[in-house]
């Protein structure tokens, strides 16, 4: 539809021309004594951004979150949105993230062994297949990236990433990999055609991550904080921010000049884990990664689409205002941060085991 586009291209005009005004730039004054002060702004370098679908499209969400941080100069802009009911993305959705400047919308393949290893837990699974990427790249053209997870290391897996990388994908996300070995094979099946994000979910993956990285042909790495607390055996998922296991993770991927995230994030304001903390701790230990976790807009419980709508409007505001207050912080800051998660954590595992 023509006049929608136009209509649409008007509308990110419109809120582009606003946010340039609220944004902040970086300054220095020298003194005579050579004492240098300043304020250094400096964007993130990576968001993700979800856009309720389903019932109904919202392509303004779309919009009103994409577009103030493409202003802020965020370099990868990552979007994921449910299928409607005929498992596919609204259109009108997918022309608004183009238009908006998404940098990589997120397809959702995984399904062997999640009901398993996650049983009883608040988990989503998306039964996205290879024709959703196909039609997602049709609806964006080459504006975007497509990242597709596919499914742990299995007899089908070439199969499976040569059919995500057929119909449009640019990075194939691997969950569930134990071995070197893994993502030796995972970086020969991929052969160049694609960036290589292997989620870091597992126990033995993280013992085997320094030789891991040795390994040519990786791009990115996120860890997944849900399945890699259930392999220690923990009751709380960020008890890996207190034992010092994301540390060491974030360390060595650090060192290795790897662009890394991990876990999820819900609204500021709520949770027995407040997610401001969190996302404190994303600055304190350099993430450049994080996905809006369900406790964010849980559409399973609230299906109105106006407060949907609303709640993720406000909530990505939010986080945003959050964090121009983290990328201030001092050292002395963020280790009082570090401090009062642990203090949480220890309390909500505490109240668990009661």
């Amino acid at each position: 539809d023509a006049h929608f586009i136009e209509v649409m291209k008007a509308s990110a005009a419109n809120i582009r021309a606003y946010h340039e005004k609220q944004k902040r730039n970086s300054w220095f004054d020298a003194k005579e004594d050579g004492t240098i002060l300043g304020q250094k702004i400096t964007p993130m370098h990576s968001v993700g951004v979800y856009v309720p679908g389903g019932k109904a499209a919202y392509p303004s969400t779309t919009l009103m979150n994409v577009v103030p941080a493409k202003v802020a100069g965020v370099p990868n802009i990552i979007m994921t949105t449910p299928a409607g009911a005929d498992g596919k993305v609204n259109a009108a959705t997918l022309v608004a993230a183009d238009i908006a400047g998404v940098d990589r919308i997120f397809i959702d393949m995984e399904v062997l062994g999640k009901a398993e290893r996650q049983g009883g837990m608040d988990t989503v699974q998306s039964h996205h297949t290879p024709e959703d990427i196909a039609k997602v790249r049709a609806a964006i053209g080459d504006q975007a990236e497509i990242m597709a997870r596919v499914n742990p290391m299995n007899s089908n897996s070439q199969t499976e990433i040569d059919d995500a990388i057929a119909n449009g994908a640019d990075v194939i996300m691997l969950p569930m990999w134990r071995t070197v070995d893994d993502l030796r094979q995972l970086v020969r099946m991929v052969n160049g055609r694609a960036k290589v994000m292997p989620l870091l979910e597992t126990d033995t993956a993280a013992d085997n991550l320094p030789e891991v990285l040795a390994i040519l042909g990786i791009d990115q790495m996120h860890i997944g904080l849900n399945d890699l607390h259930l392999c220690y055996h923990q009751r709380f998922m960020f008890q890996l921010l207190t034992d010092g296991t994301v540390d060491r993770l974030c360390a060595e991927l650090r060192e290795a000049s790897i662009p890394y995230g991990f876990g999820g994030v819900g609204r500021p304001g709520s949770g027995t884990l407040p997610a401001e903390y969190i996302i404190g701790e994303h600055y304190r230990l350099g993430s450049q990664y994080v996905i809006l976790s369900r406790s964010f807009c849980n559409t399973g419980k609230i299906t109105d689409l106006d407060e949907i709508q609303r709640i993720f409007t406000e909530g990505v505001a939010d986080i945003r205002r959050v964090e121009r207050n983290c990328a201030a912080w001092t050292q002395k800051q963020f280790e009082e941060n570090h401090r009062r998660v642990c203090s949480c954590v220890e309390n909500i595992v505490r109240g668990m085991n009661a």
